[in-house]
């Protein structure tokens, strides 16, 4: 299980009690909040494992009932989502969402945005160009210094 998650709130719940106070700061704790949970169909909610790097996230839940997989990381354009290795559409929210069925599931995310590819390859482009560039420069015959008189 994650660790708990602090947030910043703009008023507590009136039985809520700050775990501690920084500068005037309250903080407070909220130990239900999860990276990666699945919010079934009845309200229940279920916390997932999740682990990841480098844009290849990886989640393992079990769940009663089918719901909605929420993994606290933004959405944007380029995120892939599978469940059991099959392709499942991403919900258009704020973080990433998708729908599961009843049951134990792997659901991987991968981000693969496409500006990210166009810019390998413009950069190899252009380390290609250099190259040809360099390799020209050395074969072209340069002038001799000095000086030669013909008399």
């Amino acid at each position: 299980m994650p660790p708990p998650r602090f947030d910043a709130v703009e008023s507590p719940k009136a039985n809520e009690t700050p775990i501690r106070v920084v500068d005037g700061i309250s903080i407070y704790e909220y130990p239900d909040v999860h990276y990666a949970y699945v919010e079934t169909e009845s309200g229940k909610i279920e916390p997932c494992q999740a682990t990841g790097q480098w844009g290849d996230l990886d989640v393992r839940c079990e769940a009663d009932e089918a719901g909605t997989l929420h993994v606290q990381e933004n959405y944007w354009s380029g995120w892939l989502a599978s469940v059991d290795g099959k392709n499942a559409d991403l919900a258009r929210a704020i973080t990433l969402m998708v729908d599961i069925p009843a049951g134990g599931h792997w659901i991987s995310f991968r981000y693969r945005p496409m500006d990210v590819f166009l810019g390998v390859i413009i950069s190899a482009a252009g380390c290609l160009a250099a190259l040809i560039y360099v390799r020209r420069e050395k074969k072209t015959p340069q002038p001799a210094t000095g000086s030669s008189q013909v008399l």
